[in-house]
């Protein structure tokens, strides 16, 4: 475990490779149900990229709320 800890580099690579391959394959996997069910490609690509930005959004939501409350502290 301590050479791991050490030596995280790779094993962080591999992880994001993998995580990458993952949200990928959903995706895919997720079109190809959807379109099985009769949904054109817009709406289609409305259901996939929703989420995306929401998950897009998420870091500068948080960093408005943070100068927020700093400002409201002083």
């Amino acid at each position: 475990m301590r050479e791991l800890r050490r030596n995280s580099q790779p094993l962080d690579r591999f992880r994001r490779t993998l995580l990458i391959g993952y949200g990928l394959m959903s995706v895919v996997a997720s079109a190809v149900v959807m379109r099985g069910q009769g949904l054109d490609w817009g709406p289609i690509a409305a259901l996939i990229l929703a989420p995306l930005a929401v998950v897009a959004a998420i870091p500068l939501v948080r960093r408005a709320a943070h100068i927020t409350q700093r400002n409201n502290a002083e």
